[in-house]
């Protein structure tokens, strides 16, 4: 659009074709993420999380100063759009084309922020500091030129109005570094000086910390993917109180989340007071409540939780309150059973959540020891009158040997799997990469080469013609 405006349409076919080859490096890159996440489960929820509807804070003239929300000085951040309205005043030739341009990269994004601002968008947009991103890129691309146009285009112009541009970038270029110099000072340019997993590791006394974790709160404090629950929230489970990015990874629905949506709906409604109970099966040994993104005293991003789902957490008798800090709740579920157990046999396999969570004796199960990384696999002995319950969705490739001898899977608790051995044993349960996670790997190798050979063959032609 831009090069169309600027009347560089040779630009125009020059951009299509690198971001078609900047495209299939992604691709290449992420494929076997794009394929758990967009050619098995297609949705929107795959790119933006379960962010709610209009989630934008501010107004125009925030966004217009590259500001998400209302924080910050307005008379600083005009300093950035002055300076990017210089080559719009003495560019010449390309330079000019190239201002155009990134001019309409910084009002395209601009206009997506002030149309989700007031509604006018259907579906749920990233943070407003993602959207803002290729709007800074306009602006900086823009400064840029314009340093270039002080440079060789401003001396093509007879003495006038224009010789006076230099001066208002300057004081521009002063009022935008200012804020930057601020925030230099401390040495750690605003960010948190405590984390929230560093928080958890100092309450976590035991060495292995075998459970996991049920975090509730809004997506963007989140660092775990998850489902979207009542009042905005959402539901994300990770495998031990430390999170990272690497959770982010969107495998898609499971066979449980249904049910685990079901009994947190249940417990709101105050329709039971045994959470921890329905939470056993899934693994859960604890709910952490996030209210903020970093723990005080540090800054940070704050969305409260809601007072009905405190409430809620609060009548149940299994989850014992444990308070990290302000916002951030930690419930630990006394009713948890470990995520692989040897349990008494009919304990799960063929019984649906209900039954297991009504047991009015319940049994909470022996713990296989785990081994791992890099595959995580469970190992020990039980004897003939035990099963194996795995906190696992049914058909997940999970296997179970007994003395070498592979044991059926059965449905254990509407959803997970479970084994029973009937003999008395070493059992050793894996977990087995499907042929077509195998198939995906080998297609992102393949795509690679492509890549880099079409990469060598474009560098060998162009320093031919050098010759």
């Amino acid at each position: 659009m831009g090069s169309l405006l600027a009347g560089w349409p040779s630009g125009f076919f020059r951009l299509v074709g690198v971001f078609c080859f900047g495209g299939i490096i992604a691709i290449a890159l992420n494929l076997a993420w794009l394929m758990d996440s967009v050619v098995f489960d297609p949705s929107w929820e795959w790119f933006v999380g379960t962010r709610p509807l209009s989630d934008t804070s501010g107004g125009l003239s925030d966004f217009l100063r590259l500001q998400a929300g209302n924080a910050g000085n307005s008379l600083f951040g005009w300093g950035f759009l002055a300076m990017a309205v210089v080559p719009l005043l003495l560019a010449k030739g390309e330079r000019w084309a190239w201002a155009i341009r990134s001019w309409v990269l910084y009002l395209g994004g601009v206009s997506v922020l002030w149309a989700d601002k007031n509604e006018f968008l259907d579906i749920p947009l990233p943070r407003s500091e993602v959207l803002l991103a290729p709007a800074s890129l306009g602006v900086a691309v823009s400064a840029a030129m314009g340093v270039g146009a002080l440079q060789r285009d401003l001396q093509t112009y007879r003495f006038g109005w224009r010789q006076l541009v230099p001066i208002s970038a300057l004081l521009a270029f002063t009022l935008s570094v200012l804020p930057v110099m601020g925030n230099s000072f401390s040495g750690d340019w605003g960010m948190p000086n405590d984390e929230l997993n560093q928080v958890l590791r100092l309450q976590e006394k035991e060495v292995d910390y075998d459970g996991r974790v049920l975090w509730i709160g809004h997506d963007d404090l989140l660092a775990a993917s998850g489902v979207p629950f009542s009042e905005d929230l959402t539901l994300s489970v990770s495998a031990g109180l430390e999170s990272s990015f690497l959770d982010r990874w969107d495998s898609g629905e499971s066979v449980g989340d249904p049910l685990l949506e079901e009994a947190m709906y249940l417990a709101l409604n105050g329709g039971t007071v045994k959470l921890g109970r329905l939470l056993a099966p899934f693994g859960i040994h604890d709910i952490v409540l996030v209210g903020r993104s970093s723990p005080l005293p540090s800054e940070g991003q704050i969305q409260p939780i809601p007072a009905s789902v405190e409430a809620a957490l609060g009548r149940q008798l299994d989850l014992v309150r444990i308070e990290v800090s302000p916002d951030v709740i930690r419930y630990r579920n006394v009713s948890a059973i470990p995520v692989a157990a040897a349990m008494p046999s009919g304990e799960t396999i063929g019984k649906t959540l209900r039954s297991f969570a009504s047991d009015p004796l319940p049994n909470t199960g022996i713990g296989l020891p785990s081994y791992g990384p890099p595959v995580l696999s469970f190992e020990g002995y039980v004897e003939d009158s035990v099963e194996i319950f795995a906190a696992v969705p049914f058909e997940s490739s999970w296997e179970l040997s007994v003395d070498g001898v592979e044991v059926r899977e059965s449905v254990a608790l509407e959803w997970a799997t479970g084994f029973s051995p009937g003999k008395s044993g070493s059992v050793e349960l894996r977990h087995h990469t499907s042929s077509s996670h195998k198939i995906v790997i080998l297609l992102q190798v393949l795509l690679w080469t492509l890549v880099l050979v079409g990469f060598l063959r474009m560098s060998v032609g162009y320093q031919r013609s050098l010759l």
